[in-house]
């Protein structure tokens, strides 16, 4: 029986191994969790995690090239990040009836702002600093997507 108690520890923990990795690289499930890794990507030069996060519509216009996330090694890294309120945007600040039927935005069916609180150890300073970001994200086809920050 003994015998049988490790297998079953050992199935089991592979069976926890493989869910995780299968999680690696999926897009975020909710607002939150969608702010803090478009926050952490932009901060940490993350072009994977970028280009998890943002519509793929998006990142062909000149609007992701403003964040200058090229995957080269980064200037900072987040020691802490966590997320403060998250406020609805109602959906007449949205307007989805103003886009064309291929444009992304014509599908939002929700939005909101997310305030981002977040530490980074800057390297080129030998420093830790902190930001607060209001990152805005939107949620198409019953999937987040991070739109910006202010």
């Amino acid at each position: 029986m003994h015998k049988f108690h490790k297998l079953s520890a050992l199935c089991l923990a592979v069976l926890l191994l493989l869910s995780l990795l299968s999680a690696c690289g999926q897009k975020p499930r909710t607002a939150e969790e969608t702010a803090l890794m478009f926050v952490k990507a932009v901060v940490e030069n993350d072009l994977e995690a970028f280009n998890t996060c943002v519509h793929p519509a998006w990142l062909e216009h000149d609007w992701a090239s403003s964040f200058h996330v090229d995957g080269e090694e980064p200037d900072c890294q987040v020691t802490e990040i966590s997320t403060g309120s998250i406020t609805d945007i109602p959906q007449d600040e949205f307007e989805t009836d103003r886009y064309d039927a291929d444009d992304p935005r014509s599908k939002i069916t929700a939005a909101k702002t997310v305030t981002v609180y977040m530490k980074c150890f800057n390297f080129r300073r030998n420093e830790e600093q902190s930001s607060v970001f209001e990152c805005t994200v939107m949620q198409i086809d019953g999937q987040w997507y991070a739109l910006g920050w202010s």
